[in-house]
């Protein structure tokens, strides 16, 4: 029924509640749309092929300009060293430097000085130098740790391991599909209901697991150690992607 706002204007207050009824019972009448909501996991293990390792040079010195230039000089090293190893420029980048005092000593209690005069010393300065490395052939990384020592690194750590394969991620996306369907395909019969289509599908990816490796620093002004007869012994072990997906699904009534 189509009215026009002149007749509406003309139609008694006990006619127009009469079409609001009507209108609020065509409301009630739709039908509800009934849901299931469900949460499938796909995980996906394979071997790692590329290590991520984090190799710093820290130096400290009385002055600021000593410190660095010792520093810059190990650390050129450093870089010469990755070169000689075949890991590529692109495949080194620098993640952190940074210059500061070193905090000064806990000394007794003296006497207050008047001002001016008893301004703190500053025991000497601290440089860090790190370098986030790649390396694409995990045969050579036990080796390769062992050579950064010997070259003048004193900090190794953060090694992850990681894989390179998008073929993973996407398995482990099937199969967290898959299994999200048999949940709700299960919990949809138990109700007497039949499974409809999704109605809406979010993923949440999982973390990638990682191996952690450190070397401790040396004294101050003491030069890395030679490096042991056999290289650092390295278990790749697994890699394993993990995929989270939040799927609603319909309900039917069976026919």
């Amino acid at each position: 029924m189509t009215l026009h706002f002149r007749s509406i204007a003309r139609l008694g207050p006990a006619v127009l509640l009469a079409i609001g009824a009507l209108h609020a019972q065509a409301a009630d009448d739709k039908p509800q749309v009934r849901t299931i909501s469900v949460s499938g996991q796909g995980r996906v293990s394979a071997a790692p092929n590329r290590a991520e390792i984090s190799v710093g040079v820290v130096t400290r010195a009385a002055t600021a300009r000593e410190a660095l230039a010792e520093n810059n000089q190990r650390t050129t090293a450093l870089h010469q060293l990755l070169k000689e190893r075949g890991i590529a420029a692109k495949d080194v980048q620098t993640s952190q430097f940074a210059v500061y005092p070193l905090p000064s000593q806990p000394q007794q209690y003296q006497a207050p000085q008047p001002p001016g005069e008893s301004a703190p010393k500053i025991p000497g300065y601290q440089v860090h130098n790190t370098v986030r490395v790649t390396v694409r052939d995990l045969t050579k990384l036990g080796l390769l740790l062992d050579s950064v020592v010997a070259g003048g690194a004193n900090q190794v750590y953060g090694v992850s391991l990681r894989s390179d394969d998008d073929t993973l991620l996407y398995e482990a996306r099937k199969r967290a599909m898959a299994d999200a369907r048999k949940k709700a395909a299960l919990l949809a019969g138990e109700a007497r209901l039949d499974l409809g289509p999704p109605i809406s599908i979010r993923e949440e990816a999982g973390p990638y697991s990682y191996g952690y490796l450190a070397a401790p620093a040396p004294p101050p002004g003491a030069m890395a150690m030679a490096a042991p007869a056999a290289s650092v012994p390295v278990a790749p072990g697994e890699q394993e992607t993990s995929v989270t997906i939040h799927v609603v699904y319909e309900l039917k009534t069976p026919r």
